[in-house]
């Protein structure tokens, strides 16, 4: 019986290593790339920088009459080629000519052009009309943005920008060196071809299905690598644990043992960051859109809008760039973005009066959580750093931050924003789990590593060259199987 298991798992080993070892060579070397370049995508601060502001502007027309149609809770004041455009948030375009209110027809190439001149020194080359995907643009949301007006710059770096004709937006940038990178990274890393990519769930079934395959490669192997490990002799060398002879059986044994749970990891934790983890290990809660329940009020009558006006009259215009007008927990308030699009000051419009948005005490937060919240037990707590959950790799998330922590089954947690009263996050022990078998196990994105970037880029960098090692000598092994066996 024993014998018969050593056998199916070696059989199991061989295959699935056979099957998955050249993915695996491509995985670490574009995981190894991928620590410094990432897929391509346009640079936000970039093109905020080049918006015109409200200096001088006419007055525009209250959005108002839009919501008879658009059930939101936000609006964007912001310019096109220095015509002032209210734009919906979400992905689907809509954008509207704020002197009219009406929606704007698609930009000509003449306009799409002047967007670029705008955002860049050197002159267009070529341009040309897309109305299907490219490799540059693989997912399904950009078809809201077609015609998308395709140009090649005429530079150095071989710039190619993509400017949306429905939303007047700079939708994607690359470059020869981002485009190279991607090729040699994320594209193979994240399987984005864009035939593939396409299909969402076909794409996201073949990288679960392959990483399986994967995890049942090295978890065979790190057993079978135990059943043959020899008994360590006083005095002998180290590498005589192995019973192999031959180098490539040698070195794949012996860095299997050294790396192969780390290469399990890599491949278990790229898995879980399209997987959930199933209800019946980790219970989540389905019957509770927190974020609806508690950022879903909607903005729906003029008196709610008269502040766009009133900012541009009564504020510094020449340094306003954006307004978003918001609806959080009853309150109306104006977002003002003037020098970064990840900082805004806010502002109520009381009386005619513009005057700063005043922030939340607890008091409040706790009589909010009582209206929508009744049942649940809770405790508060003012967090002032960010946590291992509570980040900003990603995206820019706020500090200080209200975090309240339900008693609940599924450990749920809120992070409230102080001033505006916005859930910016919910996380639950599902969540939580997730991110330790993704971000932790993938990219060492906690503790020590949070703070000293340096060396959480070298135990990667480490890792991967022996991950690498491991999925080569596998490779060799295999070519040389289906050599005799031909």
């Amino acid at each position: 019986m024993l014998k018969t298991l050593k056998q199916l798992i070696k059989l199991l080993h061989r295959w699935t290593g056979l099957a998955m070892s050249f993915l695996f060579v491509v995985w670490f070397i574009s995981g190894f790339i991928m620590i410094y370049h990432t897929f391509p995508k346009p640079r936000p601060q970039l093109y905020f920088h080049d918006l015109n502001s409200f200096s001088g502007h006419d007055s525009i027309q209250s959005p108002h009459e839009l919501f008879s149609t658009h059930k939101v809770s936000s609006i964007i004041l912001e310019k096109v080629n220095d015509k002032a455009v209210y734009r919906t948030p979400g992905r689907g375009v809509s954008v509207f000519d704020a002197a009219s209110v009406n929606a704007i027809p698609p930009l000509s190439l003449t306009e799409c052009a002047e967007i670029v001149r705008s955002n860049f020194s050197h002159p267009i080359e070529k341009v040309e009309e897309l109305n299907d995907f490219d490799q540059w643009i693989p997912w399904a949301h950009y078809k809201t943005h077609f015609p998308i007006q395709k140009f090649w710059l005429d530079d150095d770096k071989g710039t190619q920008v993509y400017v949306s004709s429905s939303s007047g937006t700079i939708v994607q940038e690359t470059t020869l060196k981002s485009r190279v990178m991607a090729w040699l990274g994320a594209i193979p890393h994240w399987l984005y071809f864009k035939q593939l990519r396409l299909k969402a769930a076909l794409w996201s079934d073949v990288v679960i299905g392959l990483s399986a395959i994967g995890c049942l490669a090295c978890l065979s192997g790190f057993v079978l690598g135990f059943i043959r490990l020899k008994r360590f002799k006083r005095g002998a060398k180290w590498n005589s644990i192995t019973p192999f002879k031959k180098f490539w059986y040698r070195w794949h044994h012996i860095s299997g043992f050294i790396f192969g749970f780390f290469v399990f990891t890599f491949i278990l934790s790229g898995l879980m960051s399209l997987a959930d983890l199933p209800n019946w290990i980790v219970k989540t809660e389905k019957e509770i859109n927190y974020y609806q329940l508690w950022n879903g009020s909607c903005l729906s009558s003029q008196q709610e809008l008269i502040g766009f006006n009133k900012l541009i009259q009564q504020k510094d215009a020449s340094s306003i760039k954006r307004i978003v007008c918001r609806k959080v927990m009853e309150r109306t308030f104006y977002e003002v973005y003037q020098d970064t699009p990840d900082q805004s000051e806010c502002y109520i419009v009381d009386a005619n009066k513009v005057k700063p948005l005043p922030p939340l005490t607890q008091l409040v937060i706790e009589k909010r959580m009582k209206e929508l919240l009744p049942q649940k037990q809770y405790s508060i707590h003012f967090l002032r750093d960010y946590s291992h959950y509570y980040s900003a790799k990603k995206r820019v998330l706020p500090l200080p931050v209200y975090e309240i922590e339900l008693d609940d089954t599924y450990g749920t947690t809120l992070f409230v924003h102080p001033q505006t009263g916005e859930l910016l996050k919910v996380l639950n022990r599902s969540s939580k789990w997730q991110w330790w078998l993704y971000q932790g196990l993938h990219t060492f994105n906690f503790g020590w590593f949070r703070q000293f970037e340096w060396l959480r880029q070298a135990l990667l960098i480490f890792l991967s060259l022996g991950g690498m090692f491991v999925s080569i000598s596998a490779f060799v092994l295999g070519i040389q199987f289906i050599k005799r066996k031909i």
